[in-house]
C-alpha cells in the first residue's frame, strides 16, 4: 500500500507507525480520563487526560521532527500540515514518491 511511498523508500515508514501510534495511545488516554472525570477517582482521571496530552504531543512532534529528506532536510510531515488542510495533509504526504522539496527520490 505504501510501497512507492518516499518514507517507505527513505526507510522511515516505522517513525510514521510510532508516531502514530502514540498520537491514538495519548487520544484514547485523555478518551478514558475524560470518561471518568465525573467519578471519584478525580485526581487519577485528570492525570490520564494529562498524560495522554503529553503522548499525543510527543508523537506528534515527533513526526513533524524526525520524518525528514535524508538529502536536504525537509520535514515531510510539518510541510504536509502546514501547507493542507487537516484532511488531507496525510493523503497528500503518502502520495509523494520523491521529496517534495528537493525531487530526490531515495
Amino acid at each position: 500500500m505504501f510501497d512507492d511511498t518516499v518514507i517507505k523508500k527513505s526507510g522511515q515508514l516505522w517513525k510514521g507507525i510510532a508516531s502514530g501510534a502514540l498520537v491514538i495511545l495519548g487520544f484514547l488516554a485523555a478518551f478514558f480520563g475524560v470518561l471518568t472525570l465525573s467519578g471519584t477517582q478525580l485526581t487519577s482521571s485528570f492525570a490520564l487526560v494529562l498524560v495522554g496530552i503529553v503522548l499525543a504531543s510527543i508523537g506528534l512532534a515527533f513526526a513533524c521532527v524526525a520524518i525528514r529528506c535524508p538529502k536536504c532536510g525537509a520535514k515531510w510531515v510539518w510541510l504536509a500540515m502546514k501547507d493542507h488542510p487537516a484532511g488531507a495533509w496525510i493523503a497528500w504526504l503518502m502520495s509523494q514518491a520523491r521529496c517534495p522539496t528537493c525531487k530526490q527520490s531515495s
